[in-house]
């Protein structure tokens, strides 16, 4: 390829990143902190555990949006030219990006699980349908990825040539890792799950609305 060729590309991913990436970067910054504004100022919300399963996931989103991808857009919009020194903030930036995302993901999937147990009609699976199990979950869940991220600090432990704003990581096995366990497993296990248990929870609210136009009608019949 043509050096005038790669500039021209360079300067398409830059205009695209000015002009649509940091557009839609902070309108998703705002609709986050939005919503956590919402789940944490009515009282309905602050006592149910699916929205405190979704504020998180909220608190994940923003923060990931702020500390990681806003840095990366504007660092491809303009030519900022990102020094050596930069790395450990590099490499911070990238736990937080892998701790916010898997954080984000796992949140979600809790929602719909609850949302299960909220509608199941055994009382026995709706007492895991709480919020303070729900405290106990979050915290302990961002208590694992955390761990789990600090595999980030320590193996994204060089700059990337194309875009100094990024880590990339050296290590062949963890490279492996990283595309096959954490993109194609975590990526797509939690949203299978997600999908199930929400699949399952419709089937209970058909149920459970079956049963109420029964109980409706026979009551409407007797009287």
């Amino acid at each position: 390829m043509s050096s005038e060729y790669i500039a021209s590309l360079f300067y398409i991913r830059s205009q695209f990143a000015t002009y649509v990436s940091i557009p839609i970067c902070i309108l998703c910054s705002i609709s986050e902190l939005f919503s956590i504004i919402v789940f944490l100022s009515l009282k309905t919300f602050r006592q149910s555990s699916c929205a405190f399963y979704l504020m998180s996931m909220s608190v994940f989103n923003f923060i990931r949006l702020v500390f990681g991808t806003s840095l990366i857009i504007i660092s491809t919009a303009f030519p900022i030219n990102w020094t050596p020194a930069l790395l450990y903030y590099c490499q911070l930036r990238t736990s937080i990006i892998g701790l916010c995302y898997l954080g984000a993901i796992t949140t979600l999937c809790l929602a719909v699980i609850d949302q299960y147990f909220a509608t199941s009609a055994r009382p026995q699976w709706q007492r895991w349908s709480n919020i303070k199990l729900a405290h106990r979950l979050v915290l302990v869940i961002t208590i694992i990825w955390a761990l789990h991220a600090s595999l980030f600090f320590i193996y994204f432990n060089q700059l990337a040539l194309s875009n100094t704003s990024t880590c990339i990581a050296t290590n062949q096995i963890f490279v492996q890792y990283y595309i096959y366990g954490y993109f194609f497993t975590y990526g797509n296990f939690f949203p299978l799950v997600s999908a199930m248990f929400a699949v399952l929870a419709f089937e209970m609210l058909e149920v459970w609305q079956l049963e109420q136009t029964q109980s409706f009608e026979e009551n409407w019949t007797n009287n």
